[in-house]
């Protein structure tokens, strides 16, 4: 799923450097006007005059990128047509009304910055006059002053002659209607004060703004060059720390790994060792973790297992929320620099907005999805730990429920997890303005998703079946489509078996059909001994009989004996011998230690006996070519 986890972070950032286009040039006086007929719903998401739905209304936003950068100057509004499904004439009206005053007053703002020289006053000023947060500025002395009037009873504020700014003639900004003091919940006089004072404010500002240029032509570079180096130590600083946090945790999870493999060994490659004290010892002089140490308990009590497996998994949950939040961090602190640095210039200033909301607002959403996924996580672990020894209570001798847990946590949260991603990323293409139509209309991509998802729903659905019904688990021998081995991984698309070659076999969960499993609930060895023909069978099954008995009643293989040896008879006579067969059933995953410690004895206890194994025999006659033998020949067929 980590793969998964930044295959959608690639998506995002792909999609976000693919879609940019153009900037809409409406916003700067310099580029010039963008043709009338701009077709509505190709404005970016990222232009600040796109058009939002405001109550009964739709509305537009003029910024001017004073110091005002995340509040507008004006807010204009449309009456919506309720009696048409389509709102494209709202939207083109009040996109172009909101373009049109934003060009009318960076006119106005060039024409008094290009026809004045800066510095216009060679006053001193301090450092706290200039700062940023400095809201009581005086008015600059070549502020555009603005007036309300009205024309054709309609309330508007324009521009009167002002013949020391250049400005001979007066004309309107703006006209403020009903339907925009409806929109920002005033008066029509109270909002046009309201916005013949933010315009003012905003002139004054940019052209402080100016002064400060032209007293300090390269503070603001160095003050980007600053903000840089400042974010690059800041990165460096996440990235060592996620760096630590990775080793930490790989360290941590393959420590982890080295007791599940204790508490889940290969059945055909135990040899009848058991999992003792010893081991853990062992495992315990690998970690240097104190962490670790409270798996010494668990070493003379069984049950324990289960408390110690949900210990490890909160441990590795917590370490996988601290390095998913320093890996959003890090992109944040990016975007959180780009921000400051287009803020620093009026230019370009607009893109603050669009940064700090990707500095913000989207790492703030991720982290925020990252936090319930791992809270999920912890509860995913807690109930099925819960669940495990419920069980475990039920059936003492059973560990085919720390099987399902190991097994059944990393497939639950991995869909769980899937599910956060696919939210995490609607919820980013919403805020990015991302039509979802737009995306489903693309005809090749959907062809392609829609493919990939029939395959991935088959797998998906057949692997909460396998789950469900408990047809193998991790750590069980099962046989499926004619592959053999153990199951080392299982989630809701793919199961991963591992043979006694050493071969990972990957099978998607689609095709499994038909599964043979070895280890599950209990186990059976099916053994047959080919005795000679010439030896006491009965003295031979006696024999046998003892042999059983005695490991049965031994220390290390009496908890892995479920039942007595059965012994069946024999069960087939031939030239090689006579074959005595017989069941041993065991708990699961034994049968193989088990069979091999029994053949073991029971070649030397045979031996012991004077009882011969089988051989097979042949009889040949040989005659010469002129004699007559009416007797049987025995031909070997590899011979013949």
């Amino acid at each position: 799923m980590k793969i998964v986890h930044f295959i959608g972070i690639a998506v995002c950032v792909a999609y976000w450097v693919i879609a940019v286009q153009p900037l809409a040039i409406a916003q700067f006086s310099f580029i010039g006007q963008p043709p009338i007929s701009s077709p509505p719903y190709n404005t970016p998401w990222w232009d600040l005059n796109k058009a939002q739905p405001c109550g009964q209304d739709w509305c537009s936003e003029v910024h001017l990128y004073s110091h005002r950068i995340l509040e507008p100057e004006l807010k204009l509004a449309v009456p919506s047509n309720f009696q048409s499904e389509n709102p494209e004439p709202a939207i083109i009206e009040v996109e172009q009304r909101a373009k049109l005053v934003q060009s009318l007053l960076n006119t106005g703002i060039n024409k008094t910055l290009n026809n004045h020289q800066f510095p216009h006053n060679s006053e001193p000023k301090s450092w706290n006059f200039w700062s940023f947060w400095n809201h009581d500025k005086p008015q600059h002395p070549l502020t555009l002053r603005l007036a309300i009037g009205k024309i054709k009873n309609q309330t508007v504020i324009y521009a009167p002659p002002q013949p020391e700014l250049g400005l001979l003639i007066s004309g309107t900004i703006v006209t403020v209607t009903e339907i925009d003091s409806r929109a920002n919940f005033t008066s029509i006089e109270e909002l046009a004060k309201t916005w013949q004072t933010n315009l003012e404010l905003a002139f004054s500002e940019i052209l402080w703004g100016r002064e400060f240029d032209a007293r300090y032509p390269w503070i603001r570079l160095k003050m980007s060059i600053l903000t840089l180096l400042l974010t690059l130590i800041i990165f460096m600083i996440l990235h060592v720390a996620r760096e630590k946090v990775t080793v930490w945790r790989r360290e941590f999870k393959k420590k982890t790994q080295t007791l599940v493999k204790l508490l889940e060994s290969d059945s055909q490659e135990n040899s009848g060792e058991s999992i003792d004290s010893k081991n853990i010892d062992k495992f315990l002089e690998l970690s240097d973790w104190k962490l670790i140490a409270r798996l010494d308990s668990a070493k003379d009590n069984n049950e324990d297992i289960f408390s110690q497996i949900f210990f490890i998994h909160q441990i590795n949950n917590s370490i996988e929320l601290l390095r998913r939040i320093l890996l959003i961090l890090q992109p944040s602190a990016l975007f959180f620099c780009l921000a400051v640095i287009f803020g620093l210039f009026r230019t370009t200033r607009f893109l603050t907005i669009t940064f700090s909301v990707q500095a913000v607002l989207l790492p703030a959403i991720w982290m925020l999805i990252t936090l319930i996924d791992k809270i999920f996580d912890f509860i995913i672990d807690h109930a099925l730990n819960e669940w495990a020894k419920e069980m475990k209570e039920v059936d003492t001798l059973s560990n085919r429920y720390t099987l399902r847990v190991t097994t059944y946590s990393p497939a639950i949260k991995g869909g769980k997890h899937a599910l956060f991603l696919a939210l995490g990323i609607y919820i980013t293409i919403n805020l990015l303005g991302v039509s979802i139509k737009i995306l489903a209309s693309m005809g090749v991509l959907t062809v392609v998703l829609a493919f990939i998802s029939r395959n991935l729903l088959e797998d998906m659905l057949n692997g909460i079946l396998i789950l469900w019904t408990d047809r193998y688990a991790r750590g069980d021998f099962v046989e499926i489509n004619n592959f053999s081995g153990t199951v080392e991984i299982i989630n809701l698309y793919v199961t991963h078996l591992r043979n006694l070659d050493g071969q990972l076999i990957i099978i998607p969960n689609g095709q499994v059909s038909t599964v043979i499993n070895s280890t599950k609930d209990w186990s059976r060895s099916n053994l047959t001994i080919k005795i000679a023909l010439g030896a006491d069978l009965k003295k031979a099954m006696e024999t046998i009989k003892q042999v059983s008995n005695e490991l049965q009643k031994d220390e290390e293989w009496k908890d892995k004996i479920l039942e007595p040896v059965n012994i069946l008879g024999v069960d087939d006579i031939s030239h090689e011998g006579s074959i005595i067969r017989f069941l041993i059933k065991t708990v699961p995953g034994e049968q193989w230690a088990v069979s091999r410690t029994f053949r073991l004895r029971i070649k030397k206890a045979l031996d012991e006996a004077g009882i011969s194994l089988g051989i097979p025999q042949q009889i040949w006659y040989t005659y010469r070519s002129d004699e007559k033998l009416h007797l049987p020949i025995s031909i070997d067929p590899d011979d013949s």
